[in-house]
């Protein structure tokens, strides 16, 4: 089994101290277990694939998969929201950007750093707006994403 959400929000017991890790990988060989809640996402790996390409597949499934949840919630309630994705031009932003369109976002905006990510999205079409922002500046960011015009009623629905 793989969780489809953040290690860094999963519960872990892990049981071989990391033995196996040579500490030169993003990947983590270890032995253990994960506690998972009713809420988790979570996929089992299938068996005619090695698990080491299974997990780099599925390592940014859970963003994109949220995105699409809180998207249908946004659409049963009668609100079609507008979704801004920080770092848009990264693999979980890219496919969270993807997600929002495919499940009926009003809107989608990337926000990214720099002007070769900005080009490389408004070039693929991801992205409704593509904007250059420095997320770290809150202030800065919200004029950026939500000049006059840009967005329909709110800067969350339309």
């Amino acid at each position: 089994m793989a969780t489809l959400v953040s290690l860094s929000l999963t519960p872990l017991h892990i049981s071989d101290g990391l033995r196996g890790w040579d500490g030169l990988t993003e990947q983590v060989p270890a032995q253990g277990h994960a506690i998972l809640f009713g809420r988790s996402i979570a996929a089992e790996l299938p068996a005619d694939v090695d698990p080491r390409l299974s997990l780099m597949v599925m390592d940014v499934c859970g963003a994109p998969a949220l995105v699409a949840r809180v998207v249908k919630d946004y659409l049963a309630n009668g609100v079609r929201p507008v979704v801004a994705v920080l770092g848009g031009a990264g693999k979980s932003g890219s496919l969270s950007l993807a997600a929002a369109r495919e499940s009926g976002a009003a809107k989608t905006i990337a926000v990214v750093p720099h002007t070769g990510e900005q080009q490389l999205l408004e070039h693929a079409g991801l992205a409704d707006q593509v904007v250059l922002a420095d997320a770290r500046d809150p202030l800065a960011l919200a004029e950026a994403v939500t000049k006059p015009g840009d967005l329909p009623t709110s800067p969350w629905s339309a």
